[in-house]
């Protein structure tokens, strides 16, 4: 993952539009921040929706497309719950 292609904001990078310069796995409102880690580990905050996400994996792979990895699908699939989305 190359982390100079993302918007930064005091040291974290930002959630949002990935056309923008934003991490999708972290939202898509913009106002997420967080870090990715190394091998496709990712720690996050939501302000908006008062949440946080913390993911670590052991299998050290990141991935190629930013919507079919791990740490998306995982809060993906939360907020779509904390939204009412089936």
């Amino acid at each position: 993952m190359v982390l100079n292609k993302h918007r930064w904001g005091l040291g974290y990078v930002l959630g949002g539009d990935p056309a923008q310069g934003g991490m999708i796995a972290m939202g898509r409102s913009g106002g997420e921040f967080g870090h990715p880690g190394n091998g496709g580990s990712l720690g996050f905050a939501d302000p908006a929706r008062r949440m946080g996400s913390g993911l670590t994996k052991n299998l050290m792979t990141a991935g190629d497309d930013p919507a079919k990895i791990t740490a998306y699908l995982v809060p993906e699939a939360i907020r779509r719950h904390l939204d009412g989305a089936p």
